[in-house]
């Protein structure tokens, strides 16, 4: 009987050892799966940067852009072309020295109110 009770009770410790074992790597696996989503969501959010880069890229490989640039920031044009360079509209500004009124404060009021 003790022999019995003794098999039972090292069959309930393996059980529990390997339900314990199983919930662990069930937990374990749920983890690794949010993991290979984020990974996944990850690889579609760069493929998108990469698919957009590919577009500026053939924007700015473009003869048309090319010209524009050229045109816009290095100032340069086509055979036969006549640059016009207008000139500034704003006039340029320049303090006006002032002296400053010595008077005493009660001339300063009076001129102020009359």
């Amino acid at each position: 009987m003790m022999k019995h009770r003794l098999i039972s009770w090292l069959l309930l410790i393996i059980s529990l050892t390997l339900t314990i074992g199983v919930v662990r790597s069930w937990f374990s696996l749920g983890k690794q799966g949010d993991i290979i989503k984020q990974a996944e969501e990850k690889l579609q959010e760069e493929e998108e940067k990469q698919r957009e880069l590919k577009r500026q890229l053939a924007q700015v490989e473009s003869p048309a852009y090319i010209e524009k640039e050229a045109r816009n920031k290095l100032n340069l044009g086509k055979e036969g072309e006549t640059a016009l360079i207008l000139p500034s509209i704003l006039p340029i500004a320049r303090p006006i020295p002032t002296t400053p009124d010595k008077s005493s404060n009660w001339k300063k009021w009076l001129k102020l109110f009359y």
